[in-house]
C-alpha cells in the first residue's frame, strides 16, 4: 500500500477515535462543566437588557448608556518589567470595578472601587535594597460622561468625561475629550485626557543623625500633572453574534512636575510611549441588543530601551456586563 494512502486511512481512523472518545465522556468532566457554565451564560446574556459595547481599554466611546441603564466592568491590568530587565513578574497590580448608570441619553454617571498593589523595594541611605515590600492602596473615584455627538449619526462622536480620585494620600482630577468615527466595520477613536494630582508623600526617614530614623517619617506635598492621550483603531472582523473586533491602540504617558520654588515651571519628568494589539468579543455592537464584551490588550514601551521608571509592558482586560 502507497504510503500516502496508508497515512490519510491513519489520520482518518484517529479523528474517528478521538470523536468516539468525545462522545463517550472521556474527557475530564471539569471541562463538560466549563462547557455547560458558557452555554447557560450565552442563554442569560441576551435577556440582560441594554448594553454599552466599548472598544477599546485605554480610550472611551462616545456614546452613553440608555436612561435607566446599567453596567458593571471589572477592570484587571498588569504593569512589569521596569529599568531592571532581571525582574519579569509583575510589579504592578490594578483593578477596577465600574458601576455605570445611564441618567439622560446624553449623560451616564459611573462609580469605581480602585485597587493598586506594587512591589515595592526598601533601599538604605547607599541605595542598596534591604527589603522587597507589597503595598495595596484602596480608593474610590466617580465619573460623569457627556454624550455631545453620537458616531453612528453624525460625521464625528464626541464627549466629554470628568472623574474625580479620592485616595488615603492623593487626590486626582481627570478630564477628557473623546472623539470617534464609526464608518462601516472600521472604528478610529482619540481620547484627550489630562489628570491633576495633588497630595503628600509620606517616606521613612534613614538619616543617620537623626534620633530613632525608623520613627521619623518625612511628609512631602506633591502637585503634578500628567498627559495621557491615546488613540485606537479597531476593524471589526464580525458584526454578528458574536462581534469580533481587531485592532490596536496606542498610549502617550508625559508626567509633569514643578520646579524648584512654587513659581518654578512644569517640566517633564516622565515620557513613555505603550504600543499593542487590542481584541474585542462582544454579544452585539448594538446597544439597544443587550449583552456582554470582553476586551484585551498587550501594550509595549516604545523604545524599550528608554531609562525610565516605568513598566515595559501592560497587559489588560476589561469585561462588561449589563444588568
Amino acid at each position: 500500500m502507497p504510503v500516502r494512502i496508508r497515512q490519510s486511512i491513519q489520520r482518518q481512523w484517529k479523528s474517528r477515535k478521538i470523536s468516539q472518545r468525545l462522545r463517550a465522556g472521556v474527557l475530564p468532566s471539569a471541562i463538560w462543566h466549563t462547557c455547560r457554565v458558557f452555554a447557560f451564560l450565552s442563554l442569560l446574556i441576551p435577556g440582560l437588557g441594554h448594553a454599552q459595547d466599548r472598544h477599546f481599554v485605554y480610550s472611551y466611546d462616545s456614546p452613553n448608556l440608555p436612561a435607566g441603564g446599567v453596567d458593571i466592568e471589572p477592570w484587571l491590568t498588569f504593569r512589569w518589567g521596569g529599568a531592571d530587565p532581571s525582574q519579569p513578574l509583575p510589579r504592578i497590580y490594578e483593578q477596577r470595578i465600574e458601576f455605570e448608570l445611564g441618567i439622560f441619553s446624553w449623560l451616564q454617571t459611573s462609580f469605581y472601587l480602585n485597587l493598586k498593589a506594587r512591589l515595592a523595594e526598601e533601599q538604605d541611605t547607599a541605595g542598596q535594597t534591604i527589603a522587597l515590600t507589597t503595598r495595596a492602596v484602596y480608593g474610590f473615584s466617580q465619573a460623569l460622561k457627556v454624550a455631545l455627538l453620537n458616531p453612528s449619526v453624525h460625521p464625528l462622536g464626541m464627549g466629554a468625561y470628568l472623574e474625580y480620585y479620592l485616595y488615603p494620600h492623593e487626590t486626582v482630577l481627570e478630564g477628557k475629550l473623546i472623539l470617534d468615527k464609526w464608518f462601516g466595520p472600521h472604528i478610529v477613536n482619540v481620547n484627550l485626557t489630562a489628570e491633576y494630582e495633588a497630595g503628600w508623600t509620606i517616606t521613612p526617614a534613614h538619616a543617620e543623625n537623626e534620633a530613632n530614623a525608623n520613627h521619623v517619617h518625612r511628609v512631602q506635598p506633591k502637585a503634578t500633572w500628567v498627559l495621557i492621550p491615546s488613540a485606537g483603531y479597531m476593524y471589526m472582523a464580525r458584526q454578528g453574534k458574536p462581534v469580533v473586533g481587531i485592532g490596536t491602540e496606542a498610549l502617550f504617558y508625559q508626567k509633569m512636575v514643578r520646579g524648584a520654588g512654587q513659581s518654578g515651571n512644569w517640566q517633564p519628568s516622565i515620557t513613555a510611549w505603550f504600543v499593542g494589539p487590542t481584541l474585542l468579543i462582544g454579544r452585539s455592537r448594538q446597544q439597544t441588543a443587550g449583552g456582554f464584551f470582553l476586551i484585551g490588550n498587550f501594550a509595549l514601551r516604545i523604545p524599550t530601551n528608554m531609562t525610565t521608571p516605568m513598566e515595559r509592558y501592560r497587559l489588560r482586560f476589561i469585561l462588561g456586563i449589563t444588568f
